[in-house]
Formats: structure tokens, sequence, C-alpha cells
């Protein structure tokens, strides 16, 4: 089953045919006739389906073990928290607090999350349901899951003009372990066994979609994101969507990471004229990291961090390290910054000899949290 929500019938670059807009509850469709990045099949996240409540698809299915891939693009709002909503289904709840543009890492961006279901009744129901203004989706693909999963690693590399960065791939369910690469947009090039290669040169900063894919099974595969930077600062504001702050320089939506969830607010955040770097942040409840490739030398690590959940010392407590030396131990953002809701910025020298800059977070008190990073010459 391929939906094509609030559209018409599309044959994709696959040559697979997606059907006009079936199966749904309730809703408007929409359309715009903007580029959509991270696709070669723009048709299919320039026409949607949105609702001002709760709205669902649903469709008669085999029972049994199904994928489900849910296909989204952000195409009237600009900036993350606009946009937030849940979506469950058959009652499960699959994305939480979903946020299009923070997950694509900016608006007019394709991004897909797919899902195992097992299926008893003979259906499949998707429920999308608001939290912030309405619930979107622009299209729906449902296979018969043939038991094949595909892991890519890692799921995200920073590369500057010429580096390279080795991705593997994990087949599971199948003896054919084989999978085939491919990148979208095809900047750069990836050869056979997963070895990406950045362009000597590129203007800016630029994603790139590595996807590997199952030969077994052409409907199972696994993506990574390789963000590409130019020898200039790298900027990231975690959780969030790309952003020029106040003195007109340039931090790319989030990347980088290795677990946890984007998050974000939209109250005013004290100590600070650039609030959108702190409204957003990125949280796991285990230790995770971030990681960057840059040259050999001294560099400075700049880490942002406002607390927009808790409101009191003790309630989230984490240790940071910079490249397995530990910068911050059992760090409280409410007690540094003297309340929740305010900027507080840790600066710390690194020499770095292996090429990269990996920041490991470390929960002591529940989930280290982290709200953007700036590593600079």
């Amino acid at each position: 089953i391929r939906v094509n929500a609030g559209g018409a019938d599309y044959t994709d670059s696959a040559a697979r045919l997606w059907s006009a807009d079936t199966g749904f509850s309730d809703g408007q469709p929409f359309s715009v006739t903007s580029a959509i990045s991270g696709t070669t099949d723009e048709t299919l996240y320039q026409s949607l389906r949105f609702a001002t409540a709760p709205f669902q698809y649903q469709f008669a299915v085999a029972n049994g073990d199904h994928n489900v891939t849910l296909k989204f693009a952000e195409v009237y709002f600009s900036s993350a928290g606009q946009r937030v909503f849940h979506v469950a289904l058959n009652g499960v709840t699959v994305l939480s607090n979903f946020d299009i543009v923070a997950a694509a890492g900016g608006a007019l961006t394709a991004v897909d999350s797919q899902f195992p279901v097992s299926v008893t009744d003979g259906q499949i129901t998707i429920s999308l349901t608001p939290v912030v203004s309405n619930p979107q989706i622009n299209a729906i693909e449902i296979t018969p899951d043939s038991g094949i999963d595909v892991t890519v690693s890692p799921t995200s590399a920073t590369l500057a003009p010429s580096q390279t960065r080795p991705f593997s791939a994990t087949v599971t369910g199948t003896t054919n372990t084989d999978v085939t690469w491919s990148l979208n947009p095809a900047v750069g090039t990836i050869d056979g066994d997963g070895l990406y290669t950045a362009p000597a040169t590129f203007p800016g900063s630029e994603s790139v979609t590595v996807t590997a894919t199952s030969v077994a099974d052409p409907n199972s595969f696994a993506n990574a994101t390789v963000n590409l930077a130019s020898g200039a600062p790298i900027r990231v504001n975690a959780g969030g969507a790309q952003y020029m702050d106040s003195a007109g320089q340039l931090w790319s939506a989030d990347t980088g990471f290795s677990d946890g969830q984007p998050y974000g607010i939209t109250k005013p955040i004290g100590r600070t004229v650039d609030d959108p770097l702190y409204q957003t942040l990125r949280f796991a409840d285990v230790q995770f990291e971030y990681q960057f490739a840059v040259p050999n030398g001294d560099t400075q690590v700049t880490l942002k961090f406002a607390e927009v959940f808790f409101s009191k010392v003790g309630q989230r407590v984490f240790h940071v390290a910079i490249n397995g030396e530990p910068v911050l131990s059992e760090f409280d953002i409410v007690a540094a910054a003297g309340g929740a809701r305010k900027a507080v910025d840790r600066q710390f020298p690194v020499s770095v000899t292996n090429g990269q800059i990996t920041i490991t977070l470390i929960p002591v008190v529940t989930s280290p949290q982290i709200n953007a990073i700036e590593i600079s010459p």
C-alpha cells in the first residue's frame, strides 16, 4: 500500500505507483510547488493532509508483520516548535511530540520514519494527534515485513572537504547480507564497501543522506546523515533547525549525534539574545555522544545549555567529557545558570590529534541534555 497523502496518483523514481489520497477519516489536503530537499521524489512531499483535530488513516491488510513508513516534510512553517504532534500505529505511540522541522533539520526537507507493526485484526490505523498546531502527513507506505532488518553505523557524521568516513551496514533475517549504497543528493561519492568521500570543494554547509538497501529485500533499508562543513567553525543547533544568530553566524540543524531525542519549547530564554539556540535540545535516558571531524590542532569547544523542562536544582545532573577527558562533573544547568530557562555556556580548549572531537554526555540524575555546540579553531 502506497498513498500520496493530499495528492494525486504518482509514479516514483523507482517506478512504483503511489495512489491518490485515500483511507483518511478527516482533514484537508494542502500542497506547494516549492522544491523539497533530501529526496528524488519531491511530489510525495509537496502534498499533505492536515487537520485541526485528531484524525486517522486506516487500511485493511493481511494479519502478520508489516513495515509502515511515514513520510513528512514541513512546507508551511519554518522553525522548530511551530508544529508538534503525536503519531500512533494501532493505538501504540510511535512518535511523541514529533516536530518535522527538528527531525528533518529544516523546512522543505524530507524525513521518513519506519516502524514494524504486527497485525492481528486485519487493519492498520495511523492516528495523528495535535500538540502544537495541526498534525500532518505527506505519504504512507505499508509493506509486508520480510523479516530482514538493516542498520547503519554511524548514524551521522560531519566532514570537511575531501574527508572520508566509512559506514557499515548490518543485515539480519537473511543469509544474503549484501547491501547497495546510495546518496541523496548525489554529493560526494560512496563505494561498494560504504566508504563515503566528501567532495574537494562545496559552498557552505550541506546534508547528504547515505542509504544502505538490502539486496535481498529492497523495501528494507537504513539511513545515515553526512553533514558537510567547510574549514569554518562548526556550529550545531542541537535538537533544532538551521538558525542564523544575531551576529550573522549560521548554525546547522542538529547533526553528529549518536542517540537521543529532540525537544523544544517556545518560551523566552533569559541571558541571551539568541533564544532559538536554547529553546531546542537533544536529550537521552542513556549516555550519548556528538562526534565531529575536525583538523588536528588546538580548538575551542563551546557547549550551550538552558534548562527548559525542570525548575529546581538537582532535578537534572550529568557529566560531560570531550575526547574522553571529563570537562563537567555533576553538572546541573539550573544551578550553573541561576535558574530555569536561562542560558549558560561553558568553553574548553581541546588539542585534537585524531581528527575528531567527541562530546560525551553521561546521566547522573535523569537525562543529560545539550542545546547547542560550537567548535572553532
